[in-house]
């Protein structure tokens, strides 16, 4: 986790998508003098807004902003193939969020720092509050037994469940992404994996991103 945010409006007028497409050129500045970009952003299609969402990811999908629209199920692959069945002619990743669901509060349970753990600043001001955490957990496992089979169901126990949508969301933006970590890693004069130096300018291996990743 790097910053959370809220924007106040009404998607049906341009004020808040200028506001979304200002921070989704954000650049974050580490300790160590690198550059942290967005590289892959999923904006969800879902709703009373769809056309807006469409307008808006198709004029940025050179800069991997893709809609996304959730579908619910068991067996659901977290990220599908990508279409353009809708008359804006936007590529749409339909996402199986019961899988990123299992996937997100599975990281969440681990409690040392490596493969899958979960990291969020210390500093409330990043939007990691107390609410914040409460819709992210906002959802649990619940089983049902329905037509004498048993069903795997998720179970809204708090109001707000935006944070847990928009982990999943980011967790679909890496897979839909897939950059090589080891090959970023790999590469000399990187105190972080994730960022690259502005000043350092190395010509492009493939499968190698040259912007950050969050």
């Amino acid at each position: 986790g790097i910053e959370y945010r809220i924007f106040m409006g009404d998607p049906g007028q341009n004020a808040v998508w200028m506001q979304l497409d200002d921070f989704l050129q954000k650049k974050w500045q580490l300790s160590d003098g690198t550059s942290l970009g967005i590289s892959c952003a999923c904006v969800d299609s879902g709703g009373h807004f769809t056309t807006e969402v469409y307008r808006f990811t198709k004029a940025r999908e050179y800069r991997r902003v893709y809609a996304i629209k959730g579908r619910g199920g068991q067996g659901i692959p977290l990220v599908g193939k990508p279409v353009r069945n809708n008359r804006i002619g936007a590529v749409r990743f339909d996402l199986g969020v019961d899988s990123g669901k299992a996937t997100v509060m599975s990281r969440i349970k681990i409690e040392e720092e490596g493969p899958g753990y979960c990291h969020f600043p210390r500093d409330q001001q990043r939007g990691y509050d107390l609410e914040y955490f409460r819709g992210l957990l906002s959802e649990r496992l619940k089983y049902e037994y329905r037509n004498g089979k048993v069903k795997v169901v998720w179970d809204q126990i708090y109001e707000r469940n935006e944070p847990l949508d928009c982990r999943n969301y980011a967790t679909a933006a890496i897979e839909i992404l897939s950059p090589n970590f080891e090959a970023l890693a790999a590469m000399p004069g990187r105190g972080n994996v994730y960022s690259q130096a502005p000043e350092q300018k190395r010509a492009r291996r493939r499968g190698v991103l040259s912007r950050g990743v969050t």
